[in-house]
């Protein structure tokens, strides 16, 4: 009965994409993590709690440690971490089915009866609005479990609350979890984090949420900065160990020095994104064949220099002017970009780099949903994926790139993308990223790969044939994930670019010789329903009317 719900599986905390996500070490956060835990075991009535704070001040890392100590203690009940830069996890349209779920399976007997009697009882739920979604897949079955002795807490994590793509979303979401409190006998606790974007705080501001917050920007300075000393001390100890495991040789033993530490302290303002960018960046990649790669003390180097201007000579407490926290992230991509084209020997190959920069990684930053590099070689109509790998290795820093091609290429972080897709912040025409430009190239791309739509593509011979009855290994082999892309973001793309869908244009001229293998490649891949929405946004898009093909 639960497999009726459809959900969003990439959001749980402990997902696939998020395997090698980092947590806290063990002496960090201590005291933000102590007050939540007081939060999620103490009495009082306030069921959510609210973590706030700048980009790059290391909430989902929070979120992750805490979603795994939950679970770890059998009380987590479920968790939701939204990513922007993932289609299927940047809406809230599965939400609350992805929680009830999860709810479901934690191992009460009575829970995930009640759950499935909810289904059975409303099999048409996953597509009633969020408020009966609540009420009769969550509320309701948790208010009929018996009370524990003792009580513990149920814990449901929501991470990035604020990369939910639809604001109204997010002012339904917050008041129906704020409801969790009416729960007679169950200890339902929300722990949620988020930028503190106006229309979050709004929501909060009302009177009837009650809830408890913690602004990561209101900690201590101090402690912060301990913090991050700890995590560049224990990331500088990998990066030895590494080098001796690889050469037989490492950095200095006093390498990188107390002073260049207190140097990076004070550079990242607080933030654990630049502390986590510029260590992996030290760290580098084993490049071979790489004539000029640069050992780790080159590469922490690069860091270093502008910061001495700082500090007066003999002075041991570096002080530097407080920046903002963009400025401080700008300054800090700005660095390792502009490094990956010193690699070039000729002005030749720099515009070379410069445009495979913008081909590649202007794509992967706008991107709906991540894809490995092959698929994403073939989206972007490069013959050859192995130059698409070499040529993102040099960004190792910001993109992770597994050495596993199967694995999808993701951002490290959202401010990345920021970043790039901001002429103001970027203010370098090479790496400036035009999203709507960047969005009309994928759009055209999407509608070339789906040119090879067909019917029966799957060769079934069989119109009658359910889906469920298809193997899926057998629908892979005839619908590529580049073009399962292309069938799913072609109108997101579209919508993006700015296009306007004109008689015998190329968007027309699809329509009308492939909108039904459209339709059945959908179905295939089990994304039928989507095409209302699809439909919905190319009538829209439409600048002349009568396309009597899909209107």
């Amino acid at each position: 009965m639960l497999d009726k719900l459809p959900t969003a599986e990439k959001a749980l905390f402990d997902a696939y994409k998020e395997r090698d996500d980092p947590l806290c070490l063990p002496e960090t956060r201590v005291e933000v993590r102590k007050r939540i835990r007081a939060w999620a075991y103490g009495s009082e009535d306030s069921c959510i709690f609210w973590l706030n704070g700048m980009a790059g001040t290391g909430k989902s890392t929070i979120a992750r440690t805490m979603a795994r100590e939950f679970h770890g203690k059998g009380h987590l009940g479920a968790s939701f971490f939204f990513d922007r830069t993932d289609r299927d996890v940047a809406h809230a349209r599965f939400f609350f089915t992805t929680i009830a779920k999860q709810l479901a399976r934690i191992g009460n007997t009575a829970l995930r009866r009640a759950v499935c009697d909810a289904i059975s009882e409303h099999p048409d739920i996953a597509q009633k609005m969020s408020q009966d979604q609540w009420q009769k897949l969550i509320y309701v079955p948790l208010s009929k479990l018996k009370p524990s002795s003792p009580s513990f807490p149920l814990v449901i994590v929501v991470d990035a609350l604020d990369e939910c793509d639809n604001s109204h979303d997010i002012m339904r979401i917050i008041p129906l979890l704020t409801q969790a409190k009416g729960l007679p006998d169950i200890k339902l606790r929300v722990f949620v984090t988020s930028r503190p974007e106006m229309s979050i705080q709004s929501v909060f501001r009302r009177p009837e949420i009650t809830h408890r917050d913690l602004i990561l920007q209101d900690v201590p300075r101090e402690i912060v900065d301990a913090d991050i000393c700890l995590f560049f001390y224990a990331q500088f100890e990998e990066v030895k160990c590494m080098y001796w495991w690889l050469q037989g040789t490492s950095p200095a033993q006093e390498w990188p020095g107390i002073d260049n530490i207190n140097f990076l302290v004070q550079a990242a303002a607080g933030l654990f994104i630049y502390a986590a960018t510029v260590c992996r960046f030290v760290k580098g990649e084993n490049e071979d064949g790489e004539e000029n790669m640069l050992s780790s003390e080159e590469r922490l180097a690069l860091f270093l220099p502008s910061l001495h201007s700082y500090c007066s000579v003999g002075d041991s407490a570096f002080e530097i002017p407080l920046a903002s926290h963009t400025k401080v992230i700008d300054e800090m991509y700005a660095r390792i970009l502009e490094n990956a084209l010193c690699r070039a020997k000729t002005e030749q190959n720099r515009k070379l780099l410069v445009t495979t920069f913008q081909q590649v990684v202007g794509s992967i930053v706008i991107l709906s949903e991540p894809l490995p590099v092959p698929s994403l070689a073939r989206l972007l109509g490069i013959s050859e994926a192995n130059k698409v790998y070499h040529q993102l290795r040099h960004y190792h820093s910001v993109l992770d790139v597994r050495q596993d091609l199967s694995a999808p290429v993701r951002l490290f972080h959202l401010s990345f993308r920021d970043y790039l897709t901001s002429h103001d912040r970027c203010g370098n025409d090479d790496f400036y990223v035009d999203a709507k430009g960047r969005h009309e190239m994928l759009t055209h791309r999407c509608l070339q790969l789906m040119a090879d739509l067909k019917e029966d593509i799957c060769d079934l011979k069989n119109p009658g044939v359910l889906v469920t009855e298809v193997n899926p290994t057998t629908i892979a082999e005839h619908l590529s994930p580049e073009i399962q892309y292309a069938c799913r973001y072609l109108t997101y793309h579209a919508q993006r670019s700015g296009t306007k869908i004109c008689d015998d244009d190329e968007v027309h001229n699809f329509l009308q010789n492939h909108f039904l293998h459209w339709l059945e490649a959908l179905s295939l891949m089990g994304r039928l329903a989507d095409a209302i929405g699809f439909v919905e946004i190319l009538k829209s898009i439409v600048l002349v009317s009568g396309l009597p093909k899909f209107a």
